[in-house]
């Protein structure tokens, strides 16, 4: 903390001021000439909740947890997490009390107490009023002993939320040394040290060293003086021991305006600097070196700076070790294991700016319109250690004015399994370097950057994915028939292939017998045709060649063998079959049951494969149809001289048909001559009104008649 006055802090810092005005004037006439147009305020949400509800109220003072009262603007509450005590709606003149070095001090409490919706405005005595809002005790005030040496005063469970505070002499929001478990939330804070009224090292809200667990978000810090070099949120101090190391402060979605200092990082472990926008409307701070939007510095360890955006600076980020007096301390103030990553970076004269620290990685940070160099290796202490690059995009540019750095350049989103080439000049230096990617696209190189000059930089470059190196094309074919004799024409078709040339502008030669002399001339016609005059294994041998000139070739053996004797004459040509028929019994009357056999052959067809058809009268109507069955039964039903034909066919469709007469006569008479229709009729008229079935027996046969007696029903005709 510096509040001790200004002469003090202008002792501590006198050589950072000499050696950034310095550097200030040689780099002043490179920077962005002017703020830029119509450029808006774009801030989180921020300031008084309720202004119409402010009351007017003294400073207020709670030394410790008997101090919750409503004489101390307590409005409710009961210091739980629950039920924290309320400090709200209190407006305080701070002109109205220059003798009150703060206008709402908590110290020596673990209470939870939330001040809210709070306003101090004219924050202006010089000399005494140091910070508008004060949480715990700067160890040279406090007289308690409770952690020595230092005694330092305890204070937890805080939050400022919705606040607004209106400075030109002292800090808005001071986190003293001993604090934990604080929450600076949506408050606005303007501090505008002048002519009147102001010091150099002005702090819109402070963490000092030695705190834990504090979080700064949705704050907006305005900071504009073109006189002093102010601080936007300061986040620990230069570091003392190591038992009074701040841890896990956080700095998140803040917008910071006009400061010298946007967000300074010192003695602390893993702070987080993320979703920050920092930016200035004017240069004016230029006369001292300034403005930087983030600092690292003073053994602020793995610090991380995560997608923060900054414009119009100029530089961005500066990583660094201690100056003046603190490098007693040696290497252990150096702000060391730096993540930088997902930062836009844009309008600024230098984009970072990495001194004498080591494990610095920046990390796909965009940089635009950058007047001089994205990267300056060359910060306080000198030059940095240990440097990883990683997914940046190109042209990069990098001043290493002290000495020549070893660089650790690595991607994570390349083209998979690809060659890349990573180039830089440097006046007469070049770095150029190839590398290939893993199949996930990760590639990585190391590569010494060259010291530069006064006037010069090394501007690096990538090129890639670059096309594989020239490899020999592939080559084979095939050729049909597989099998021929000293008669055959046989066809070879060559295939080819290359990493660089279409299959089409390959040429390629044939050897027919695999002597070593070639029997084509190059060519893109990958067909081509030839035959033996002698059987035998023949060697047939293709080579390919690419417009790189390397070849390729492969061989196979074809096999040619002798003509084949003449075939045998072909076999005569289909002729219908042949058919006849024979019947038993040779006559018979109407009772008869003939029984014909056909007999057929062909010249193709085995007999019995051969269909066959009857027509019983000769009248042209096939009574029977296609069938390999040559027997068939038929009777006649009226005597008489009958045509029977049969017709035969083969597989091949044709027929052949042959006919014969066969004689039917007339059934005979019965033996006693009697005749039976006659007989038939007597016995019915004798049977008639018998009502059960009678079999009779005569001489023509079985004759059964089932006779029946009809009764008629009255009313109703059967």
């Amino acid at each position: 903390m510096r509040h001790e006055g200004l002469s003090q802090d202008f002792r501590k810092h006198s050589v950072l001021v000499l050696v950034l005005l310095l550097m200030a004037s040689a780099l002043v006439a490179l920077s962005p000439t002017a703020p830029w147009a119509g450029l808006s305020v774009d801030a989180h949400a921020a300031g008084l909740a309720n202004p119409a509800a402010l009351e007017p109220h003294a400073p207020i003072h709670i030394t410790g947890d008997d101090g919750f009262n409503t004489s101390n603007g307590v409005r409710g509450g009961t210091g739980t997490a629950a039920a924290p005590y309320l400090i709200s709606d209190w407006l305080v003149d701070a002109a109205l009390y220059p003798n009150s070095s703060a206008m709402i001090w908590l110290e020596n409490t673990d209470r939870h107490v939330v001040v809210q919706n709070c306003q101090v405005i004219h924050l202006d005595t010089v000399g005494e009023q140091f910070q508008a809002f004060y949480v715990g005790k700067y160890p040279g005030e406090n007289m308690t002993p409770i952690i020595g040496p230092p005694t330092i005063d305890l204070t937890s469970n805080v939050t400022f939320l919705d606040n607004d505070i209106e400075s030109r002499y002292g800090y808005g929001i001071q986190i003293a040394e001993g604090s934990s478990n604080i929450l600076a939330k949506g408050n606005h804070v303007a501090v505008h040290p002048d002519n009147v009224s102001g010091r150099d090292w002005i702090y819109g809200i402070n963490v000092a060293r030695g705190t834990h667990n504090v979080t700064i978000e949705d704050n907006v810090v305005n900071a504009g003086s073109s006189l002093y070099i102010t601080i936007g949120i300061h986040l620990s101090d230069y570091y003392v021991s190591e038992q009074r190391r701040a841890s896990r402060l956080v700095a998140r979605n803040n917008t910071v305006i006009d400061a010298a200092g946007g967000i300074h990082v010192e003695s602390s472990r893993f702070t987080l600097v993320q979703d920050n926008t920092i930016y200035r409307t004017n240069l004016n701070s230029l006369a001292y070196g300034w403005p930087r939007a983030i600092t690292v510095r003073e053994s602020a360890l793995n610090a991380s700076l995560v997608h923060n955006t900054i414009r119009v600076e100029l530089t961005g980020i500066i990583i660094g070790a201690s100056t003046g007096r603190w490098d007693t301390y040696g290497s252990v103030t150096s702000a060391n294991n730096t993540t930088i990553r997902d930062n836009v970076i844009s309008n600024v004269t230098s984009g970072i700016q990495i001194g004498n620290v080591s494990g610095t990685q920046v990390i796909d940070t965009t940089f635009a319109n950058v007047g001089l160099q994205e990267l300056n290796l060359n910060g306080e202490g000198g030059a940095p250690r240990n440097l990883t690059l990683t997914d940046l995009a190109f042209p990069v540019r990098i001043r290493a004015p002290t000495e020549a750095i070893p660089i650790h350049w690595s991607w994570t989103h390349l083209t998979p399994s690809a060659e890349y080439n990573l180039s830089a000049t440097n006046g007469t230096t070049t770095v150029n370097v190839s590398f290939a990617t893993t199949a996930a696209g990760v590639g990585f190189v190391d590569v010494e950057q060259p010291r530069t000059n006064a006037t010069n930089l090394t501007v690096y470059r990538l090129a890639g994915p670059l096309p594989p190196p020239n490899a020999p094309p592939t080559a084979d074919f095939v050729w049909a028939p597989t099998l021929g004799n000293t008669s055959t024409m046989f066809v070879f078709t060559a295939q080819a292939s290359d990493d660089h040339d279409l299959p089409s502008s390959i040429q390629v030669r044939w050897d027919w017998t695999g002597d070593g002399t070639w029997d084509t001339a190059w060519s893109t016609n990958k067909t081509a045709t030839h035959s033996y005059s002698s059987i035998g294994n023949k060697t047939v041998v293709v080579q390919a060649i690419d417009s790189g000139g390397l070849t390729a070739t492969q061989s196979h053996v074809v096999q040619v063998t002798a003509p084949p004797p003449p075939p045998p004459p072909p076999p005569p040509p289909n002729a219908p079959p042949t058919v006849d028929f024979t019947w038993t019994p040779n006559s018979g009357d109407t009772t008869t049951v003939f029984t014909f056999t056909a007999q057929a052959s062909d010249d193709h067809d085995q007999p019995s494969a051969i269909q066959v058809r009857w027509d019983w009268n000769g009248d042209g109507t096939w009574d029977t149809p296609w069938s390999t069955t040559k027997t068939a039964t038929h009777t006649f039903s009226a005597p008489g001289d009958y045509t029977v034909a049969v017709r035969a066919i083969d597989s091949g469709g044709l027929t052949t048909s042959k006919s014969h007469l066969v004689s039917v006569t007339a059934l005979p008479p019965p033996p006693n001559r009697t005749n039976p229709v006659s007989t038939q009729t007597q016995i019915l008229l004798l049977l008639a009104s018998v009502s059960t079935p009678i079999m009779i027996v005569t001489a023509i046969g079985v004759i059964v008649y089932a006779v029946s007696r009809v009764r008629r029903r009255r009313g109703r005709r059967d």
